[in-house]
């Protein structure tokens, strides 16, 4: 009997599982490879709220990905949850880096409102957290923020989803 499976089993396993599909954006500081005041965001679907009290979430990033050294080095970062009508932003965002940076200006953003993070603007909500712990989990790393700020997220159109490496709204 075999005791584990291939990361390849393990992402058709849980493609059959819908993710909402979500922006993280962090500025740029210390420890970052974006300059202070600069900042990058990128698309995820591994993103889910932790704790009620405090008001906790996490997110999951590659390790070898150019944005993990940055998340995990920002004090501050936002999550846009995204609406079934954003799939171009998604996309856009889940490119290499070059091309991700080079996709911003085509994105309308505001600043969110404790650290001016960009916000995805026309998202279904969006959560501002500070970093409070970041943990190594095998070729990921979990970044585990506080929420400091949302958005109430009145809107009630479709969320974006993404399952069996196809975006849906639901």
């Amino acid at each position: 009997m075999s005791e584990g499976v291939s990361g390849d089993e393990l992402r058709r396993a849980m493609s059959h599982l819908g993710a909402g599909v979500s922006v993280v954006a962090a500025l740029g500081g210390p420890g970052s490879d974006i300059e202070q005041g600069q900042f990058d965001a990128m698309t995820c679907t591994s993103f889910t709220s932790l704790s009620l009290r405090p008001p906790m979430v996490m997110v999951s990033v590659r390790q070898e990905g150019s944005f993990r050294r940055h998340l995990s080095a920002a004090g501050h970062w936002v999550v846009s949850l995204l609406a079934g009508d954003q799939e171009p932003v998604a996309r856009a965002l889940s490119r290499p880096r070059p091309q991700r940076l080079a996709s911003l200006p085509d994105i309308e953003l505001r600043p969110s409102p404790v650290s001016g993070t960009p916000v995805v603007v026309g998202a279904l909500t969006w959560l501002e957290c500070r970093t409070e712990r970041v943990v190594d989990a095998g070729d990921h790393t979990v970044v585990i923020g506080r929420v400091v700020a949302t958005d109430p997220g009145e809107r009630d159109d479709p969320a974006l989803l993404y399952r069996r490496r196809r975006y849906l709204t639901g």
